[in-house]
């Protein structure tokens, strides 16, 4: 995890509109918000995840936790609606840029689709934006090593290739069968 949220505070750290970055819970950072300096606005927040998924593909882990991100600016105490849509969209479009970033990366798989909620008069300081709710999927993972000292019970067993040596291809279905679709 500690891989994908260094990435993460990396891409941020790329926004044509800089951020303040702060990693931490909803109830902290709403503590927090209270005590950064205006001149320190705009914040980016992530939360930790809660969930997400492990893949396992070509003998690989790969980690997809889902993230809460939010791209927060200051807001007026009973602020005007036309004014908080300037900072709105403001944020919406860091948001962008921020997915922009993580699919250029090559760190993570094309980010296609992902959700976002405005906020407003949710937390305790005046600040509105927006949240991303982002499943971001690393692309390499953790290679799966498996060593030759690992017993496996039978009847499993284990062929170590040779790296110098020329196998034959193996053979696919669609070179063991003669499909017809007519």
């Amino acid at each position: 995890m500690v891989r994908i949220e260094s990435e993460i505070k990396y891409l941020i750290s790329q926004l044509s509109c800089k951020h303040t970055y702060i990693y931490d819970t909803w109830d902290r950072v709403n503590v927090q918000l209270d005590k950064v300096p205006e001149d320190q606005f705009p914040v980016a927040v992530v939360i930790p995840p809660i969930n997400g998924q492990m893949i396992v593909k070509k003998a690989r882990i790969v980690d997809a936790p889902n993230f809460l991100i939010s791209f927060l600016g200051l807001a007026e105490l009973d602020f005007d609606g036309d004014v908080n849509e300037l900072t709105l969209t403001k944020e919406k479009d860091c948001a962008k840029e921020f997915v922009h970033l993580c699919n250029a990366s090559g760190y993570f798989e094309p980010i296609e689709r992902c959700s976002y909620t405005d906020v407003f008069e949710r937390l305790d300081a005046n600040v509105t934006g927006v949240v991303l709710e982002v499943n971001l999927q690393e692309k390499k993972g953790t290679a799966i090593c498996i060593s030759p000292d690992i017993k496996f019970p039978e009847p499993t067993s284990i062929i170590y290739l040779k790296p110098d040596v020329n196998y034959p291809e193996p053979k696919t279905f669609s070179d063991s069968f003669d499909i017809n679709f007519d």
